[in-house]
């Protein structure tokens, strides 16, 4: 994507392809757990969601917006939920919503990457059985 686009670590992410599923990032033969991680308040951004939310989500691809403060992902679900979603992360936030600067370290590889603090944006629709390709996407 170009320098400071899209992670900052190389990761691998993926879903458990079950009802309330996880989602998980590998780095460096580790694996990180990313779903569940969010504890703190996240009603100052936009979606009031504060890391990503269980699901059967299947695959994820990252998006490059030209921006270096944001990451953003689209996900699939596999079966339950039909919502295909945007997350939208913040770089350099904690679950809490404070910042941490560069966040070094293994503990902060979420945060890091935006993976810890961001939103959900959901295409609003019933794609693909209502028959119509386009939708827009609201939270």
């Amino acid at each position: 994507f170009g320098p400071n686009i899209g992670f900052v670590d190389r990761l691998y992410i993926f879903g458990e392809e079950i009802d309330d599923g996880k989602m998980f990032a590998i780095h460096e033969k580790t694996l990180y757990q990313i779903t569940g991680v969010g504890v703190g308040d996240a009603s100052l951004i936009q979606g009031g969601v504060n890391g990503m939310g269980f699901d059967s989500l299947e695959n994820a691809a990252l998006i490059s917006t030209g921006e270096e403060d944001h990451v953003v992902m689209m996900l699939s679900p596999d079966y339950g939920s039909t919502a295909l979603r945007l997350y939208v992360g913040i770089k350099g936030f904690q679950t809490n919503g404070q910042s941490c600067g560069a966040c070094a370290g293994d503990e902060n590889l979420l945060a890091r990457n935006g993976l810890a603090f961001g939103s959900w944006w959901y295409l609003e629709g019933d794609l693909p059985s209502s028959g119509s390709l386009t939708g827009s996407f609201g939270t």
